[in-house]
């Protein structure tokens, strides 16, 4: 049997952001997870808006790499005024979650990679 993983997969991460926008529904939140297709492979994890704010974010787990056409898609929907971030855990997401919602900035990110400046 594996040794259990020391951090969360992909889908953990999506489903607790899905979870914590769920929650937040009410207060203007609303996300929904995007399924690679032919016609949406590149587009983030998830697409939604929070508080008239459009958030594009694609789940990674502490290894993991976003490829190039992850990066040029996340891109073209920052230079569009989305924001944009690669999100490690459920926590990550619930800081960029509860900035917006707060009206307050999200955490800054470092826009060659996305990743959430630390």
């Amino acid at each position: 049997m594996p040794a259990p993983r020391p951090y969360p997969k992909e889908a953990t991460i999506v489903e607790g952001a899905l979870a914590l926008a769920l929650r937040h529904r009410a207060r203007k939140c609303y996300m929904r997870k995007t399924h690679g297709n032919a016609y949406t492979r590149s587009w983030p994890d998830l697409v939604g808006v929070i508080n008239t704010v459009p958030v594009m974010l694609e789940a990674k787990t502490v290894k993991g790499q976003a490829t190039p056409r992850q990066l040029q898609e996340l891109r073209k929907w920052h230079e569009t005024g989305a924001y944009t971030a690669i999100i490690r855990s459920v926590d990550d997401a619930e800081h960029i979650i509860t900035a917006l919602i707060n009206n307050q900035p999200p955490p800054p990110v470092n826009t060659d990679t996305f990743e959430l400046e630390r």
